[in-house]
């Protein structure tokens, strides 16, 4: 676990000034803070850009010496390996974990925890099978945790590795693609692992807005794992500027010092316990759900003009537009939408979407079932039609958003005067 853990939340580590960097720990030192229960996690949450408010928490490993010292993972982690104490130290913090983690769901229910596990980890038969056996004894949803993975650790572990996930999602977890952007061939992993999440590397992140290939660059990736419907989460946000960028690109999830530092789980249960709210963005959601929407179309299209031009059976069957959550709007109208839910254009949305999805529907039908050219072209048209509809739409409700933000951060007027 806790290859992770070396991340501080900052790309750098910043001693205090005039105070001397820390020495690099040794292994009998790193074991004696272990038996001494120096050892602990310290918890960074994590923010959901919808709607500003904390989704989850990433545990991450802190050595908290008798005097106070927060010494960083990249200090005594490397001693740790070197001497394989790393998945003793699993072992013996797993319990303070899963009983840290019951207390942030009473405070909060349905609080999400991440934590990383390395390549060694899921070399270990019996670290794995502690770890399911643990979660699965415990009074909480097995589908609130998220394994980290990074590219590096899919490349070391192979098949054994392949094995030991599908456990751990069969048990109900998640899987999260951690330093996305970085490795050498990240979107091809992407494309052969089940992950639920990506995480956007903090060193892209902090080159936000200024670096414009950056900011192309994040704009890509959240519109790519949209599109794969995975969420994507922001690491290293350290100001509001970079905040209000991810909140309009569409971002899923953020964490970063600027809302909150790693801190042991008395702070974290503060912390829940103020309901915060930073403030979220329906514009990024709503761009993406037109983009979404685009590119849905495109497909069906491409689809039947194949099916116009080759013969039928040369080709595999023809994609239908999902009913429920499963298509782009839904997802749209299930996370985001409800905010919306009472301004006029939101309902002719929802109406015009179900018009949509029929047309669609009623199109592929005339392809399988032989109609003529003609019919079928005549259809495409409605269709289109329809889906500029949808489009517009969604623009309107793009501007009740902005009206509805410009009138909760309008000041208030004067009071009147006491009678």
């Amino acid at each position: 676990m806790l290859q992770n853990s070396w991340r501080t939340g900052s790309p750098t580590r910043r001693p205090r000034r005039g105070a001397a960097a820390p020495m690099p720990a040794t292994d009998p030192l790193v074991a004696s803070a272990l038996a001494n229960g120096e050892l602990a996690y310290h918890y960074q949450p994590k923010i959901d850009l919808h709607d500003g408010r904390v989704s989850g928490v990433e545990a991450l490993l802190r050595w908290v010496q008798p005097d106070g010292r927060v010494i960083l993972p990249g200090d005594f982690v490397p001693a740790a390996q070197a001497s394989g104490l790393m998945q003793t130290i699993l072992l013996s913090l797993l319990e303070r974990l899963l009983t840290d983690f019951g207390a942030m769901q009473a405070v909060q229910p349905g609080l999400a925890l991440s934590f990383n596990l390395a390549a060694e980890d899921f070399g270990s038969d019996v670290v794995m099978a502690t770890l399911r056996q643990r979660i699965e004894g415990s009074a909480i949803d097995p589908a609130l945790f998220q394994v980290e993975l990074t590219e590096t650790a899919l490349f070391e572990g192979s098949e054994q590795v392949r094995r030991q996930v599908r456990l751990l999602l069969d048990l109900g977890m998640s899987l999260a693609m951690d330093d996305f952007g970085t490795g050498y061939s990240t979107i091809d992993v992407l494309s052969q692992w089940p992950f639920t999440a990506v995480k956007l590397h903090q060193g892209l992140i902090q080159r936000l807005p200024a670096c414009p290939r950056s900011s192309a660059i994040v704009h890509g990736c959240i519109q790519m794992a949209h599109r794969l419907g995975i969420k994507v989460v922001a690491e290293g946000i350290e100001s509001q500027t970079v905040y209000d960028f991810l909140v309009k690109a569409g971002c899923s999830e953020g964490q970063g010092f600027w809302m909150g530092r790693p801190m042991p789980v008395e702070a974290l249960l503060s912390f829940l316990g103020e309901e915060r709210n930073l403030g979220g963005g329906a514009i990024g959601s709503i761009h993406l759900a037109q983009m979404q929407h685009l590119e849905e179309r495109r497909r069906l299209i491409e689809g039947v003009f194949s099916r116009l031009s080759v013969h039928p059976g040369s080709l595999p069957p023809l994609t239908r537009p999902a009913n429920g959550v499963g298509h782009s709007l839904e997802r749209w109208y299930a996370r985001t939408g409800p905010a919306f839910s009472g301004g006029r254009a939101f309902q002719a949305l929802e109406l015009s979407h179900v018009k949509y999805q029929t047309l669609a529907n009623t199109v592929l039908d005339a392809v399988e079932y032989g109609a003529t050219r003609d019919e079928v072209l005549r259809l495409l048209h409605l269709l289109t039609a329809q889906s500029a509809e949808v489009l517009a739409l969604l623009q309107f409700v793009e501007l009740d958003a902005l009206q509805m933000q410009t009138l909760s951060k309008a000041p208030a007027g004067p009071e009147s005067p006491e009678s």
